[in-house]
């Protein structure tokens, strides 16, 4: 018996290891980030877990084996493999915030309103298409406003969602979508769909109201007559 005892005392339970897991197949952080931790956290010995798409990484705290890590998160669909350059594991583990369920660089990205232009192809008429595509983005956690133009074929969205948030959106609608990268090209389009969001609203309003005027006054004065 006292030996049964001290063999199980010297099992991991004495101490955890750090494994960092690049994870690839992740289309965003809500569904596909939320569904690898899950299965990460299900394992054997796992006591924490962070998950990143933006950084297409996971950090396992525990006293799991590695390839039964691997085996957990390639069985939801997504591919895995352990990081083994101790330096690239280090920043990695860094990144990821040493182990929180919210990985460190979520709340920098969630804390102050942002402006995104994503490039929207697929749209045949602004008047279906572009009304889908803004409402899918109007309809996504965190937006403020949304302003998407067929003409363009892009969309300019501003709030705290992310950008892989806005993309899933766009494309559950049957459309392609990506974040516009390049500085220059964002500022333009930017530009262009504020300016034509700006001209065409207000050009629609006033025919509008003129034609109710018209068409309620004369019937007023033709009962009042009789």
């Amino acid at each position: 018996m006292p030996v049964m005892d001290s063999s199980v005392a010297s099992e991991p339970p004495t101490h955890e290891d750090v494994a960092v897991l690049r994870i690839e197949g992740m289309m965003c952080q809500k569904n596909c980030g939320t569904t690898v931790a899950s299965a990460l956290r299900a394992c054997d010995g796992v006591s924490a877990v962070s998950v990143s798409f933006p950084l297409a990484a996971a950090l396992v705290h525990g006293t799991a084996q590695s390839n039964a890590l691997v085996v957990a998160v390639e069985d939801m669909g997504f591919d895995a493999q352990v990081v083994t350059d101790a330096s690239e594991s280090e920043e990695l583990a860094r990144q990821l915030g040493g182990g929180d369920d919210i990985p460190a660089v979520a709340p920098a990205a969630q804390a102050q309103a942002a402006e995104i232009v994503l490039r929207v192809t697929g749209m045949m008429c602004q008047k279906n298409c572009g009304t889908t595509a803004t409402n899918a983005l109007r309809n996504t956690a965190g937006v403020s406003s949304a302003v998407v133009s067929f003409k363009h074929g892009a969309a300019l969205v501003r709030g705290t969602a992310s950008a892989s948030d806005l993309v899933e959106a766009v494309e559950m609608m049957g459309f392609d979508a990506e974040v516009v990268a390049d500085e220059f090209d964002a500022a333009e389009l930017a530009h262009q769909l504020s300016m034509e969001h700006e001209t065409v609203a207000p050009a629609c309003k006033p025919p509008i109201d003129s034609t109710l005027a018209s068409n309620h006054m004369p019937v007023m004065d033709s009962s009042a007559a009789s």
